[in-house]
């Protein structure tokens, strides 16, 4: 089986979707299928393709804990993380936007653009 979607854990997902389908009378070749296509959720680990000659994910890791977790599934040679806040920028002080600062540099040793 075959799937878009970016990181390990979706592999356990894709299972557990397999297995739900299959305990709901679908055979899992359908399921299957309908997985090889199935682009995941907006903003999740979400693949962009613009023609590019590298890889882009967009997720929204909305805490440290969750950037974390995200940048554990990308791999080198090279990451580059974007991240910023929609709204107002002093309304960031003491929302752990500096703590997500420190595990990205810690978990890349590379550039971090906030």
């Amino acid at each position: 089986m075959e799937t878009p979607l970016v990181a390990r854990y979706n592999v356990s997902n894709c299972l557990a979707a397999i297995m739900v389908g299959y305990l709901r009378g679908v055979a899992p070749e359908i399921t299957a299928r309908a997985l090889a296509t199935f682009p995941g959720m907006s903003m999740r680990m979400e693949r962009v393709e613009a023609g590019q000659p590298y890889m882009v994910v967009v997720d929204y890791a909305h805490s440290a804990d969750n950037l974390e977790k995200a940048l554990s599934v990308l791999r080198p040679p090279a990451i580059v993380v974007v991240f910023g806040s929609a709204g107002d920028v002093a309304l960031l002080a003491g929302k752990g936007h500096e703590q997500n600062i420190f595990v990205g540099k810690e978990r890349l040793s590379g550039t971090i653009l906030p």
